[in-house]
């Protein structure tokens, strides 16, 4: 509590909380955004109840925050970047509302802010709408840029009590000057006049408001010899020296004139300070010396400035009463030479030491800026002055000032530093810059802006932007705007978006994402422009690349589903606008392609989809697109056509398609194209109904006899037909979604006698809104042809998993639970993965599992169902191939394809008792799975005479009517009898 306590303190004496913007802070949180790559960066300080931002870019509206919601608290409790890529994964801030909110934040990286004793005031941090990490580079960029804001806060509070004091101290100068009985002036570089004392304004007869900016030496009478500066301009330290001065009404008066170089507290311009006496009237001026006398003392102690002297007869040192103080001596110490000559720092004595030998021999003046030490100890800058005073050209005395300018040299060392810091920061990203004046020429470039640009900055130097930073539109080679005018005319932060390309001075082109801000002075005030860009031309690559693979298929280079879906909305778009406009899409499935797949492998089946693409593309318009849905379903968008042109288009392919030879060796392969049309135009609500009703034209044709083109039409029989199964795609979503499906189970027995426990296949029910059910064979053939077998598949899967977790003693009355899967599931790795998920997580012995495959989806997709059963075989789970005998004309498959039941099909059950052809297949089965060492599992038993045959055949296990009929889950488990 006392460290918070202390911290907070710290805080609050940097005197940033509730400060306006300043341009250092915005500039650097500008560039924190653009190092790394992202729109939104904050600079905040963590109060004792509230986070408040000195600096935001891209957010607005959240000047402050509860603490207790900020992500900077966490950070400000370390010393390195706190990085999260996703604040939404992150439990710490899931839920909080700046990721959850309006805002919705996913990406935070902040860098604490670490003043030199220790304490953590903030974060300088970048933020993000999406997950993201950020490189090394980045990061240690952003750890450089908050060490700069660090640097730029204490020097910030140092630079406003410097500005205070001299403000201060200027405007006691300036009520002094204004009210000492003196005549005192003072005067710039040129010697022209600066301040005027009201006495002097008086003794002469002038307003001030007509005298100000006069040169003083316009004033001095002809022929008195005297000048402020010397011929080469540098200023002459005089006093007293005889003159004679005009007044406004003509007169002149003698005076004597005492001058003195100095350095203006605000500007450390070179100013001249000067005391005029006038002796025409020297009784009544004496008084007024004094009060100048004492005017200049308590000036000089207001500035920092003593004098010293020093007798070059006697050797003795005098010092001011001021330049004792400098030194932490009481006035009236009066050192020797050596013992001032030691008040410098070592290695400055050999400095001093040769200018009072030069001087002294030369009699030239010296002006030094030198490191001293009091008596005290402590250390500080000075400026040292002195002069030779000769009298019949004998050296009398030396004598100067010194002045304290400790503070003005610390500044001027943290500026350095903090512009060191900057410019190593700067030339050492990645990010290139580019810096303007008003009139938009180049001032400074660092390295990266001169590699992309091929320039220079010396040769870039005042040279108008646009002449160095060349810059295109990527889309049709325009040239574009100059940046920095738009940003100098609007004020604010211009971006030129996206797809602009830089033009180097050598020929190379960057693709380039770049911002033009004004630069402005504390005061507001627009100085000029930085521009900064970044080279994206290998993010743009990536993206294109990755643009294109993700909309092409990547075996024929046809669009894929995803790249035509939005092609498809796109043109039905544009036809709700102009309802003049309408569109033809093709739906083509190939005939006879699963012949050459199975027959010559998936590596010749690919090599006929690549050929058939070819020949699509071949046959439509530039404007038209080509597209693989998948398998051997490929769609064209014919855009602007009707629907005469589009039964045209659809003819040609037909008829290519129906005379290509697909060669294979010494094979050749001819295969057909079943084409559906249908027109759409603005009157169709949405994509899906168009796919659907090419989808069913497609089938149409299919079964029409195949290879043939039908048109959609709404009254046509064959469409209607086909629609109705097309309901069933919505039926099926809903009973997904509000899961509508039960598990019934039918047991499978054993038939030499009763077995160890249930062994059972699950079977899916699905429940109508009256209450009745509806069998599989009603829906499954729509669910394969619509794609939503895995998806049911997925959902008795999970069903079956969470009821062997919640029924533990039913559970371990069972032996064996059966889940058949469709061939889609099979061929479908996103399903393997979640499927293998579900096993691994299971809270039972996942032993108790075995899933069935129909032997046609293991042999047609032999390298899916081969990795499938490796892997759940792995996990413990059983395998049975079920519907053995349908489709096979070998069993060779057996030797590679693991497996532990072979499920007879029914076929070869029905008529065993009548057919001897049906006892030799089942005998043949028997010997196979024997010699494989699997079971044997017979299918549809309904009659003693069919158990009879097959359990004198030795087949292990039966499963039909007469056996069991299938019932719920629950009951098929409950009225098992169980050994």
């Amino acid at each position: 509590m006392a460290a918070e306590e202390a911290r907070v303190k710290r805080l609050v004496a940097l005197e940033i909380l509730d400060s306006h913007p300043e341009e250092i802070f915005d500039s650097l949180t500008q560039i924190a955004a653009d190092i790394c790559g992202v729109d939104m960066a904050m600079l905040n300080f963590i109060d004792r109840d509230r986070q408040w931002s000195k600096a935001m870019i891209g957010l607005l509206g959240l000047p402050e925050m509860p603490r207790e919601l900020s992500v900077c608290t966490t950070t400000i409790t370390g010393r390195d970047v706190l990085e999260i890529e996703d604040l939404a994964l992150d439990p710490a801030f899931k839920d909080n509302p700046v990721t959850v909110g309006d805002v919705t934040l996913r990406f935070y990286a902040g860098a604490p802010l670490v003043l030199g004793d220790g304490t953590c005031v903030g974060a300088l941090c970048v933020v993000d709408q999406v997950p993201r990490k950020l490189t090394t580079h980045q990061l240690a960029a952003l750890r450089r840029l908050a060490s700069i804001v660090v640097r730029a806060l204490e020097t910030r509070k140092k630079a406003i009590a410097a500005v205070a004091a001299m403000e201060l101290t200027r405007s006691r100068l300036e009520r002094l000057y204004a009210a000492t009985p003196a005549m005192l002036q003072s005067t710039d570089e040129h010697g022209c006049l600066v301040t005027i004392s009201d006495r002097w304004l008086a003794e002469l007869g002038y307003d001030r408001s007509e005298i100000l900016g006069r040169r003083f030496d316009e004033l001095v009478a002809p022929g008195s010899g005297f000048s402020l500066l010397q011929s080469d301009r540098e200023p002459v330290d005089n006093g007293p020296v005889p003159a004679r001065m005009a007044c406004k009404g003509g007169g002149i008066i003698d005076v004597e004139i005492s001058s003195v170089a100095d350095r203006d507290l605000d500007s450390m311009k070179l100013r001249i300070i000067t005391v005029i006496e006038n002796v025409t009237a020297r009784d009544t001026a004496r008084t007024s010396l004094v009060s100048s006398q004492k005017f200049l003392e308590r000036t000089n102690a207001v500035a920092r400035i003593g004098g010293w002297e020093f007798d070059c007869v006697t050797r003795q040192v005098v010092w001011s009463a001021e330049l004792c103080r400098l030194h932490d001596r009481e006035p009236g110490y009066a050192p020797t030479l050596a013992e001032a000559l030691a008040c410098y720092m070592q290695k400055d004595q050999p400095v001093i030491e040769h200018a009072l030998q030069q001087c002294l021999e030369t009699g030239q003046p010296f002006d030094l800026e030198l490191q001293l030490v009091s008596a005290t100890g402590r250390p500080f800058w000075g400026r040292v002055v002195g002069s030779l005073d000769v009298i019949d050209d004998k050296p009398i005395r030396i004598f100067g000032t010194l002045q304290d300018v400790t503070s003005r040299k610390l500044l001027e060392r943290d500026l350095a530093e903090s512009r060191e810091l900057i410019q190593v920061t700067l030339n050492s990203i990645d990010a290139a810059l580019i810096t303007t004046d008003l009139d938009a020429r180049v001032t400074w470039m660092n390295p990266a802006a001169e590699r992309m640009t091929g320039w220079t900055s010396r040769d870039a130097e005042k040279r108008e932007l646009p002449d160095v930073l060349v810059i295109m539109d990527e889309s049709d080679a325009r040239i574009n705007a100059d940046p920095v005018r738009e940003c100098l005319r609007l004020g604010q932060v211009v971006s030129l978006g996206d797809n602009v390309i830089l033009m180097s001075r050598g020929g190379a082109q960057y693709s380039i994402k770049d911002s033009a801000a004004p630069i402005r002075d504390s005061g507001g005030r627009v100085l000029g422009a930085v521009v900064v860009f970044v080279d994206i031309s290998e993010q743009s690559r990536r993206s294109s690349e990755l643009e294109y693979r993700a909309n092409h298929d990547a075996l024929t280079g046809a669009v894929n589903r995803s790249g035509f879906e939005t092609r498809l909305d796109e043109l039905l778009n544009q036809a709700h606008v102009d309802r003049s406009l309408s569109h033809v899409l093709l739906y083509v499935d190939l005939d006879q392609f699963k012949i050459v797949n199975d027959s010559c492998g998936h590596a010749a089946g690919d090599m006929l989809l690549l050929q058939v693409a070819t020949l699509l593309k071949e046959c439509v318009r530039d404007v038209d697109t080509v597209a693989r849905l998948g398998g051997d379903e490929f769609c064209i968008l014919l855009k602007g056509c009707s629907i005469e042109g589009g039964e045209g288009i659809a003819e040609r392919i037909r008829i290519k398609v129906d005379q290509h030879r697909f060669q294979q060796d010494s094979r050749r392969f001819r295969v057909g194209a079943s084409i559906g049309l249908v027109q759409f135009d603005w009157r169709w609500a949405n994509r899906m109904l168009i796919i659907q009703a090419a989808d069913v034209a497609c089938y149409a044709a299919k079964d029409a006899g195949r290879n043939r083109v039908h048109v959609w039409d709404e009254a046509d029989r064959s469409t209607k037909l086909r629609f109705g199964d097309m309901k069933w795609v919505a039926r099926l979503g809903q009973a997904l979604e509000e899961d509508q499906f039960e598990l019934f189970a039918q047991r499978i027995e054993a038939l030499a006698g009763p077995g160890a426990g249930v062994c059972c296949e699950v079977l899916l029910r699905l429940r109508e809104p009256d209450g009745s059910l509806t069998l599989p064979g009603d829906f499954v053939a729509a669910a394969e042809r619509f794609h939503m077998a895995s998806r049911i598949d997925r959902r008795m899967t999970e069903k079956v998993i969470a009821w062997m977790e919640k029924e533990p003693d039913l559970r371990d009355r069972i032996d064996m639970i059966s889940i058949n899967l469709s061939g889609q599931s099979i061929a479908d790795k996103s399903f393997h993965r979640e499927l293998c998920g579900m096993i691994r997580n299971a809270r039972f012995d996942v032993g108790k599992l075995c899933l069935e495959i129909t032997e046609t989806a293991a042999v047609t997709r032999f390298d899916d169902a081969k990795s499938f059963i490796d892997e759940v075989r792995g996990l413990g789970v059983k395998v049975a191939l079920d519907d053995f005998g349908a489709g096979a004309s070998s069993f060779g498959y057996l030797k590679t394809l693991p497996v532990d039941f072979l499920k007879i099909d029914g076929q070869f059950i029905k008529e065993i008792t009548h057919d001897g052809l049906d006892v030799v297949a089942v005998k043949c089965f028997r010997d196979v799975a024997r010699m494989v060492d699997v079971k044997t599992i017979a299918e549809f038993i309904e009659r003693d005479d069919q158990r009879e045959a097959l359990t004198a055949l030795g087949i292990d296990f039966g499963q039909g009517y007469l056996l069991h009929r299938p019932e719920p889950l629950r009951e098929a488990v409950l009225s098992a009898s169980v050994r």
